[in-house]
């Protein structure tokens, strides 16, 4: 049966996960993007995969419990419904596009994805879709129909927790309930050409939902600063290894930090600046503030230095200069402790 099949292999996977030292009841985000989870930094870059592999890794032993034992009451009555085949199609369809959907909700905040959660409920959109249907009798129809609803119900109310990744769960449940009618097309509908062009085009729709929805991810605000930030990143990096090539020959410093160095931090101010038109919002917000202001007295810094030296080297005064650099010394610590 498919359904004892995908509880094997979640088990496996999990008793593989705690061999190689992960914590029985609660494993690091780190631990389970190791394992497979996903989030939009990793499918964003060529590793889309993950939206399978998540569907079988999970943060502990009780996400594992309430995952598989709703699969094993779901999934086994609607295997038997709709047979092997659409059923296995039905759950890595709407675990996939509950995994996308959570992915496009949490866009920015580089959460961490993983459970069988959003194939269960995709079982359930699916369920729902049938029973809405002629497929059962009425006096079969109405009372799992109840109990189907009432499940989603307490599964809402429970959801209200932050700690539940409500978008994948509603992610799986609209389109398993949109998918279920398709998946009723494949078994009454009298020509099989319907039936089998349905059933082909079920994947096909998935595939191209997923590479639409990573097209405008990647294309989104937030993906556009993760962009700027690394390359602000490189740059500060560049500039500690120039750092380490300075030429300490008399009259030589200066005009090697203007040559090599400030050129690096006009760079940082341009691209800090593309930021502040970017619609963000929470700690990406917030971060893009305070890089721009470390960027912006960093780039001051460098060029009161450089007349420092320039001073130094033409044996002046640099009493001021030294001042000015120890109050935007100040103003830097003082924005590192605020943020």
């Amino acid at each position: 049966m498919i359904t004892i099949l995908l509880i094997a292999l979640n088990l496996i996977v999990y008793v593989l996960m705690l061999a190689s030292g992960v914590d029985f009841f609660a494993p690091t985000t780190v631990d389970v993007l190791k394992w497979g989870g996903c989030n939009d930094a990793t499918i964003l870059h060529g590793q889309s995969w993950r939206l399978v592999t998540a569907m079988f890794v999970h943060f502990g032993i009780l996400h594992l419990f309430m995952n598989l034992y709703a699969l094993y009451d779901l999934g086994s009555t609607l295997e038997r419904i709709v047979g092997k085949a659409r059923f296995i199609l039905a759950y890595l369809a709407t675990g996939v596009l509950g995994g996308l959907v959570s992915q496009l909700w949490h866009l920015g905040t580089y959460s961490v994805e993983a459970g069988a959660s959003g194939g269960v409920f995709g079982i359930i959109g699916v369920l729902i879709a049938l029973l809405t249907t002629q497929l059962f009798p009425d006096e079969v129809r109405t009372p799992y129909l109840k109990r189907v609803l009432g499940m989603v119900a307490i599964n809402i109310v429970y959801g209200m927790q932050g700690s539940v990744n409500m978008a994948a769960h509603m992610g799986g449940l609209v389109s398993g309930f949109i998918l279920g009618y398709g998946l009723y097309l494949t078994m009454v509908h009298e020509r099989r050409f319907v039936q089998q062009a349905v059933f082909v085009c079920i994947p096909l729709v998935t595939v191209f939902s997923v590479s639409g929805t990573l097209q405008h991810m990647r294309g989104s605000d937030s993906v556009k600063f993760d962009r700027i930030v690394g390359e602000v990143e490189s740059l500060i990096a560049e500039s500690g290894k120039i750092k380490d090539e300075v030429p300490w020959e008399e009259g030589a410093v200066s005009h090697f930090l203007k040559m090599n160095m400030r050129p690096i931090w006009e760079k940082q101010q341009g691209l800090t600046a593309q930021t502040r038109n970017l619609n963000l919002s929470g700690n990406k917000a917030k971060y893009r503030d305070y890089l721009s202001s470390w960027v912006e007295l960093q780039t001051r810094k460098l060029q009161v230095l450089i007349l420092k030296i320039e001073a130094l080297e033409r044996n002046e005064e640099v009493q001021l200069y030294q001042k000015m650099l120890d109050q935007i010394e100040n103003q830097i610590t003082q924005l590192n402790a605020e943020n």
